[in-house]
């Protein structure tokens, strides 16, 4: 039975990686975008306790989900540029730390 889980793992996520593989990078933000926005739906369904109509959690969901759809791919967005300059300074520092005769500035 063990084994049975582990060949049916391996066959949902050898498409799934290989699909990542080969489109991540444009699957990277809608696919973020729509985790928020389910998770802010979630979220409204789950935490609001109070007496409301259906129609106004509805309402309300829907907003939840556009305003964290918008703020993962913003996040997403900022990250990557982060992490861009980050790697570009760090790169720059190792090259004239290795090749100091480089270095304008020494």
């Amino acid at each position: 039975l063990y084994i049975l889980h582990v060949y049916l793992i391996q066959l949902i996520l050898t498409p799934v990686s290989l699909v990542m593989v080969l489109y991540g990078s444009r699957l990277l933000l809608p696919i973020s975008s729509l985790a928020a926005a389910l998770l802010g739906v979630f979220v409204v369904f789950q935490f609001i306790t109070y007496d409301l109509s259906c129609s106004m959690k509805l309402s309300l969901s829907i907003v939840s989900a556009i305003l964290c759809g918008f703020l993962a791919g913003a996040f997403v967005r900022f990250g990557l540029f982060a992490l861009g300059a980050a790697s570009a300074g760090i790169g720059s520092y190792f090259f004239f730390d290795v090749f100091p005769q480089f270095d304008p500035i020494v």
